[in-house]
């Protein structure tokens, strides 16, 4: 989280210096960044036992020439865990104190997760060009980013303050259309990919009180992987600071 919030703190640097300079300067009417709120839905691949869930993120980029750009970006998502794909447990409470009847429980344990993505992308744009009235012509993106992922564990179903994660990798292009002066709204699909990636990390399966007697129905889970791709759409609104009215 530390992280997460170092970055929020650089694009709100960023955004204000570069809101200064569009004040202070008589020749230049935009800025150099663009600041991007970010919203949308995750998938995931149906070896990562996580289920699709909202996420919410932010980017800031900044051009460099006519066709490409560069920016840093995060977002966090709060999935559950899948736990049919782990054994179940099994608890046993005794009606009386002799413990002649008795009533046994068998469940699947969940846990919600939260997981960070943060890291640095370059791209491609095609399109765009010069605004007819309020709305302007659709620009094609095309994108790859580098990075980290962090995954916590659920702290009180966990007992403790447990992190997972490693390198990840985006991969995906969208649409943006300009609306008024400064700013955009579009839409991306891209591929988000985790790497190191052991989904037993999710498993609240207590050996003490494993279930040997009747077995968990899902017994076709999908194979586990340590790199799984999943697939993110995203929608945007953008802005330029320091852009002035023409």
């Amino acid at each position: 989280m530390r992280v997460g919030w170092a970055v929020v703190a650089l694009i709100s640097a960023v955004s204000s210096v570069s809101g200064a300079q569009g004040e202070d300067s008589v020749s230049s009417t935009r800025s150099l960044y663009r600041v991007e709120a970010l919203a949308g839905y995750q998938w995931f691949d149906e070896s990562a036992a996580l289920n699709a869930t909202p996420f919410i993120g932010m980017r800031v980029s900044r051009p460099i020439g006519q066709f490409f750009s560069a920016g840093l970006n995060l977002a966090f998502s709060r999935p559950d865990s899948r736990g049919e794909y782990f054994p179940w447990n099994r608890q046993v409470y005794f009606s009386d104190a002799s413990h002649q009847n008795d009533t046994t429980l068998i469940f699947q344990a969940n846990q919600r997760v939260t997981l960070g993505t943060y890291g640095v992308d370059a791209g491609l744009r095609f399109g765009g060009g010069q605004r007819s009235g309020r709305f302007g012509m659709p620009e094609v993106t095309l994108g790859a980013g580098a990075g980290f992922y962090s995954l916590w564990l659920d702290p009180e179903r966990t007992s403790g303050n447990n992190i997972r994660g490693g390198l990840s990798f985006l991969l995906g292009g969208g649409l943006s259309l300009p609306v008024g002066q400064s700013t955009s709204i579009g839409v991306r699909v891209d591929d988000l990919i985790l790497t190191n990636y052991y989904r037993d990390m999710l498993s609240l399966s207590d050996p003490l009180f494993f279930e040997d007697l009747f077995d968990n129905p899902a017994e076709n889970a999908p194979r586990a992987k340590s790199t799984v791709h999943n697939p993110r759409m995203t929608i945007s609104f953008s802005f330029v600071p320091g852009v002035k009215a023409q």
